[in-house]
């Protein structure tokens, strides 16, 4: 029996949709690949160092009674970013030993990449002391932003007063965010090497999302999920298959000029602190060195190949970190070995009352805290890294003495155990 009339449409539209689907989708691809491949470096280039030296970000601090609320938004060549804020309890006084914790999305994120019941590492980290020194006053505030870049940290540093009526602060910042941000503004990924295969329109860059906005954040981490796991891939699968060839000096140059304008404004934030009598430590930051990470065939894989065969944890870290700073196409860009190698440096450059935590050294001898068993993804941490992480720091700033008022600085007497 024929089927007519309007069955005989809806027939032929179910039978042909899958041909059709599959059409746009290798029509998208071919573009997208033709777009890899012919690629104006030289413009690139041009787009990343004027995004550098531009205001690429704005950052909004207003302050009242025992609440901060924290805003920015990045300013694209395209226009500008979607505005990023939280607000949170802040009430530093004299009567306690007051510490702010300076950094991006492992240090704050919203749900569901977030830091458990007890929150992220700053929180942890009060806890800890409260349980230890219950007579001491001692509060930790956590000053960090999901998807902050370098200009944003430095912001919030400049506009909460420099650390006015702050006993210490603690920055946790590998890097990841200048990259994609400076990317995003040169056309790297959004127009060239992320594959855009789901259609609709896009917000101006990354950022975006506020506390309570439930709908803002499922489109985040649909969009999120996509540029992380499924786009990156296609352009590892074209270069595996031999259908694309990437040279991979000119990121490297790319990479070079934005990680020294991040150690810039780097060293721009701990001065506003230092400026202002307040100790600072720099945290070597962690991230999930066993996530394939996604850049040129031949130099990303291999190293990554040569980290994850091997059996000696100094060794690994190394190759899994060069992989990692070799990286070009990964959703959430991760530290950058160089910035780590810096801080140091930092710390020593700006001397008296600038620490330097070599957080990963701690950790790398049990490999610990650099797989999915501590991460949902390339960098944002699980519950049981934050508390690590709390309890490495506690255990360095007590050993220190630098967790106590004034006058009153004193180690751990049981020795620096959480």
């Amino acid at each position: 029996m024929k089927i007519k009339g309007p069955k005989k449409i809806l027939f032929d539209f179910v039978l042909f949709l899958p041909y059709f689907i599959l059409l746009v989708f290798l029509s998208a691809l071919a573009t997208n690949l033709y777009k890899a491949g012919n690629v104006d470096y030289g413009a690139v280039r041009t787009g990343v160092r004027e995004f550098l030296l531009s205001d690429r970000s704005e950052v909004r601090v207003d302050r009242s009674a025992r609440k901060l609320l924290l805003s920015y938004r990045y300013l694209f060549p395209g226009g500008k970013g979607p505005e990023t804020t939280r607000v949170l309890d802040f009430e530093p006084s004299g009567d306690a030993f007051d510490i702010v914790v300076l950094g991006s999305s492992p240090v704050y994120s919203v749900s569901p990449l977030a830091g458990g019941a007890e929150g992220f590492f700053p929180e942890k980290l009060e806890k800890g002391f409260k349980e230890k020194f219950p007579e001491e006053k001692v509060r930790v505030y956590n000053l960090g932003m999901t998807s902050a870049d370098s200009s944003v940290i430095r912001g919030i540093a400049e506009k909460t007063g420099g650390g006015k009526g702050i006993d210490l602060a603690v920055f946790y910042y590998g890097g990841g965010m200048d990259l994609e941000t400076a990317y995003y503004a040169a056309g790297v990924k959004e127009k060239h090497y992320i594959l855009d295969l789901i259609p609709g329109k896009r917000p101006v860059g990354p950022g975006g999302g506020s506390q309570g906005s439930w709908a803002g954040t499922a489109g985040k981490y649909l969009s999120w999920f996509n540029r992380t796991y499924v786009q990156p891939y296609f352009l590892y699968f074209f270069q595996k298959a031999g259908l694309l060839e990437l040279p991979y000096a000119p990121f490297a140059e790319i990479n070079a000029m934005i990680t020294d304008e991040m150690l810039s404004n780097i060293k721009a934030a701990v001065s506003v602190f230092r400026e202002n009598g307040v100790p600072v430590v720099l945290v070597s930051p962690l991230s999930n060195l066993e996530a394939r990470p996604y850049g040129i065939k031949g130099v990303t894989d291999r190293y990554y190949e040569m980290g994850m065969s091997s059996g000696d944890p100094g060794e690994r870290y190394m190759y899994l970190s060069m992989a990692r700073d070799s990286e070009a196409f990964t959703g959430d860009l991760g530290p950058r070995l160089r910035m780590i190698r810096e801080l140091p440096y930092i710390a020593e450059e700006m001397g008296e009352d600038v620490y330097f935590f070599d957080l990963a050294a701690e950790l790398i001898p049990e490999w610990k805290g650099f797989g999915y068993r501590y991460f949902f993804d390339y960098g944002h941490m699980k519950p049981v890294l934050h508390r690590l992480v709390a309890e490495k720091i506690y255990v360095y700033l007590t050993g220190k003495g630098l967790a106590a008022r004034p006058g009153k600085k004193k180690k751990d007497e049981t020795g620096g155990k959480y």
